[in-house]
């Protein structure tokens, strides 16, 4: 391996090590709680809507 190789896979690895488990891990513990899951669904409930009005415009 060269050493751009090595230094690309050790950024990949801390990339998933320090900040997407955490986040994974986070996001896992936020959605145990029912008033944090309900605003989550309500608001992807809106997004979704949204969107698909500004499909329906054009």
């Amino acid at each position: 391996m060269t050493y751009k190789q090595i230094e690309a896979s050790r950024e990949r690895r801390l990339w998933l090590v320090q900040v997407v488990l955490p986040a994974i891990g986070f996001g896992w513990m936020a959605m145990q709680n029912p008033e944090i899951n309900s605003k989550v669904k309500s608001a992807a409930r809106n997004i979704k809507q949204k969107i698909k009005d500004l499909v329906q415009k054009r």
